[in-house]
């Protein structure tokens, strides 16, 4: 083997070397900058120390023990990650790591993501094994509302909270058919256990009673359904 040096003194003045690469008619394969240390791959003026150049320039990456391959690809300035490209390895998924090489976030084959967990069961899994879970959205203007928005084939519910000098927090039905709110519990086989009727606004309260039952005071228009 041999050494290539690209920097060294001549008179006391640093000299640098230039190491390009051709195809044989005039165009360049590759180039390595003796003066920055940087590397270009379709280019002879590297910007970084490894500079790909390509009408969509990718870095393909092959594991050989068992030949499956990843990709990082830049596609009209669009950056798109391939896990397991030809679709070798089953679960193959897509993960970050920080701190020496602790996983804080998944993709999985399935599209579900997790965070805090390396098996993500739903499209959005958050887990924390110390402390509070939080997800924070917010709103910094002042007039309008941090929003949670679940749509049901077209069906919707907001549920949001406005700080506009009103501090209101709602929970908004809107969509085709029927948009009352209900709220629900499941304990000892209850179902439905209040309904918000969408055509009167009529809070309605289901329950069951044995013996005598008496209710005081006021809470708008309350029916028993």
């Amino acid at each position: 083997g041999g050494v290539i040096n690209f920097g060294g003194y001549a008179n006391g003045t640093t000299q640098f070397r230039d190491l390009t690469i051709a195809d044989g008619k005039g165009n360049t394969v590759a180039f390595f900058d003796g003066s920055t240390a940087r590397m270009g791959i379709g280019t002879d003026s590297p910007q970084n120390i490894l500079h790909l150049s390509d009408v969509t320039p990718a870095l393909l990456m092959t594991d050989e023990d068992d030949n499956s391959e990843a990709r990082v690809v830049n596609g009209g300035g669009n950056l798109f990650l391939d896990a397991d490209l030809n679709d070798e390895i089953a679960g193959s998924f897509i993960a970050l790591r920080t701190d020496n090489g602790t996983e804080i976030m998944r993709v999985s084959s399935s599209g579900n993501v997790g965070i805090g967990t390396t098996s993500p069961a739903h499209d959005l899994d958050v887990r924390k094994t110390s402390g509070d879970s939080i997800i924070r959205t917010k709103a910094t203007d002042g007039s309008n509302r941090a929003k949670l928005i679940l749509d049901a084939n077209n069906q919707i519910a907001e549920i949001y909270f406005a700080n506009n000098n009103t501090n209101k927090t709602a929970i908004y039905a809107n969509g085709g058919g029927d948009d009352s709110l209900n709220f629900w519990t499941f304990a000892s086989g209850i179902g439905t256990t209040a309904t918000m009727k969408q055509d009167t606004g009529d809070f309605c309260f289901y329950y069951n009673v044995s013996g005598s039952a008496t209710s005081t005071g006021s809470f708008g228009r309350v029916t028993n359904p």
